[in-house]
């Protein structure tokens, strides 16, 4: 085979093209085999050099001087025939033809390690099949789109189909009557001319949004280069040849993880501090501190965003203090808390001001605390650094490489509530211990039981094959590389903007219980904290319920924060570290500069529906289950 390549230039007065030979090569083709079709890519590089059989070769001819073959395939299976051959715009896709009337497409992606080895790193694989209506009607023709992914084939019965490949979407169907030798498009897409012997019949067709279906937008579909059927957005790019990826799923993903790690947050604080300013708090305290709560729903979503920017590098450089926080400051709340209570002199009272005060101090020497043994804490889990280990391949070859110190995290707030609700009321000391002795003894036992047990757990869990860095399907990892601007950043400052909401709607409700029910608890010798938690809230549970989806649907519409703080990138990652895109915030990205009526434009409105529905479903349940809670109440 003789290989040429010429250069073109074109007159700059005239508009004449002329050609000159800019060199050749020459390949000898591998013994016993006889190309019947040869293609080439539209920057001369690649070559394909595929047989009858199927059998073929894909050719390096960058360098006519050395042209070696890279990679041997075969495209149908044994026993077929190959009758038609046509390279897809852009290049990338071949599509081949068979005599059983089955078309496939086969693009190039980056080979896997039990794949044959190539030059070049990559591999020939199979991405769409397709099948004409009879069986065995050979396909004769091939004929592509030069404006979008649209191709064509015409059988030996003279049945034309039209399909776009991304969505596989049949676009049309229809009989000439003839024997086609030759089909093409017409360059506006809305028209089919098939040759048949020197014989030509034009055939109109309405391509519209031909690469958008069902399973386009709600399925995984197997995009150019890609190994595996995925979930991808990627509405636009840099010219007409790269492959459209509108995929909804990644979008709708991302907006359930940026709700529910801003519910994480906002949810515990903003209900516990209703219960404390309804039924702990003094009046006088309380009518103060509620108006400044409810104050903070007033800051403009682009402030909370600026903050997230703001404190989104601060997080980044010292992440392992933030996580030592999170478990240290609940801990130093907790035992002063109650180390105040077994101290204070019999019949005292304490102020609200000064449980304010006393509580401020707890949370200051849990920061302290979190600063101070948050690099031993690392050293011990993370082998000195978290983003490192977050990087590492697991294994068990070093502290940095094991899985256990993620899984010690993970499994730590569930063992330490199981070892204060089971083990710790089988635990009794002397009487002679003071309360306040007591209270550190059962507090440092919790500590040390919920470490150890974690300990082991995390342990055995790594020895099973348990990794929080190896991907779980078409959801990533729940740990995995740290991106600046995250889903824990988003879940902060969004929660700030969702917690004056849930915490006034959840305030009124707690307000609300019949003041008879706290009386007759309170007399019938219950106290305070046990006519809460089993008379008030379950009382007030529908409000409560309410409020959380009120805050919920916040933080589902929520555009600017999602904006500035979540990274924008719309990728399927359980990773808490990992940044996303909701479908709010891609609206207000992609709608300005959709053309109108097109297939983008369109999609961009059905995101919008599909958001309507999201927070209706929500809504529709969030009203079932308060209706039930509500029934509950009467009961009582």
């Amino acid at each position: 085979m003789h290989v040429f390549r010429f250069e073109s230039s074109e007159d700059m007065f005239t508009g004449e093209t002329t050609y000159e030979a800019d060199g050749q090569g020459s390949f000898e083709f591998p013994a016993g085999s006889s190309p019947k079709f040869v293609d080439l890519t539209a920057s001369g590089r690649l070559g394909y050099l595929v047989a009858g059989d199927g059998s073929g070769f894909r050719v390096d001819i960058s360098d006519l001087n050395s042209i070696s073959v890279v990679e041997r395939f075969n495209l149908i299976p044994d026993g077929l025939e190959v009758t038609a051959l046509e390279l897809l715009l852009g290049n990338r896709t071949l599509i081949a033809g068979a005599s059983d009337g089955s078309v496939q497409a086969w693009f190039i992606s980056p080979r896997l390690p039990t794949d044959p080895v190539t030059p070049d790193g990559k591999i020939l694989v199979r991405g769409h099949s397709f099948q004409s209506d009879s069986a065995n009607d050979a396909v004769r023709a091939i004929g592509v789109s030069t404006r979008q992914r649209l191709f064509a084939w015409a059988c030996e019965s003279g049945i034309v189909y039209a399909y776009s490949m991304t969505s596989e979407r049949k676009v049309a169907s229809f009989g000439t009557g003839l024997r086609p030798t030759q089909i093409s498009f017409s360059p506006k897409d809305d028209a089919i001319l098939v040759n048949s012997g020197g014989s030509f019949q034009m055939y109109g067709f309405d391509p519209s949004y031909a690469e958008v279906s069902l399973s386009s937008l709600f399925a995984p579909v197997h995009y150019e280069q890609f190994r595996e059927p995925e979930f991808s957005w990627q509405s636009s790019s840099g010219s007409d040849e790269t492959e459209p990826k509108l995929s909804l799923v990644p979008l709708i993903f991302g907006t359930l993880k940026a709700t529910f790690y801003s519910i994480l947050f906002a949810a515990p604080i903003a209900i516990l501090a209703a219960i404390y300013t309804s039924e702990f708090m003094a009046p006088k305290s309380r009518m103060r501190v509620k108006p400044v709560i409810e104050l903070m729903a007033s800051l403009p979503s682009v402030v909370l965003g600026f903050m997230a920017i703001i404190i989104a590098p601060f997080i980044s450089e010292s992440v392992s203090v933030v996580l030592a926080a999170i478990f240290f400051i609940p801990l130093a709340v907790i035992l002063g808390s109650q180390l105040l209570l077994r101290l204070r002199p019999e019949g005292a009272v304490i102020s609200g001001a000064m449980r304010i005060a006393l509580v401020s101090l707890s949370m200051c020497i849990g920061v302290c605390f979190a600063v101070l043994l948050a690099p031993l804490i690392s050293l011990a889990l993370f082998g000195g650094d978290i983003k490192s280990w977050l990087l590492a391949v697991p294994g068990p070859s070093s502290t940095l490489d094991h899985a256990s110190g993620g899984l010690f995290l993970l499994v730590l707030p569930f063992v330490s509530f199981l070892v204060v609700r089971y083990l710790l009321p089988l635990i009794s000391l002397p009487a002679t211990f003071h309360a306040a002795l007591q209270t550190l003894v059962f507090f440092f036992l919790t500590i040390s039981a919920s470490i150890l047990i974690s300990t082991f757990i995390a342990y055995v869990l790594s020895l099973a094959g348990f990794d929080l860095r190896n991907p779980l399907w078409n959801f990533g990892s729940i740990a995995g590389a740290y991106d600046q601007r995250n889903a824990l950043i988003v879940g902060v400052v969004m929660g700030f903007a969702i917690i004056p909401i849930i915490y006034t709607m959840a305030d009124d409700a707690l307000a609300s219980v019949p003041g008879h029910l706290r009386s007759a608890s309170l007399g019938a010798g219950a106290t305070p904290w046990q006519t809460t938690i089993r008379i008030v809230v379950p009382t007030a549970m529908s409000g409560l319920f309410s409020a959380l989806m009120i805050g919920l649907g916040r933080a589902v519409g929520e555009t600017m924060i999602m904006l500035m703080a979540a990274g924008n990138t719309p990728v399927m990652d359980l990773n808490i570290f990992e940044g996303f895109r909701t479908l709010a915030a891609n609206i207000a990205v992609e709608l300005p500069e959709a053309p109108k009526g097109g297939t983008h434009y369109r999609i961009l409105f059905l995101s919008a529906l599909v958001l309507f529905s999201l927070t209706f479903v929500i809504n529709t349940l969030a009203e079932v289950v308060k209706m039930r809670f509500r029934r509950r109440a009467y009961q009582l």
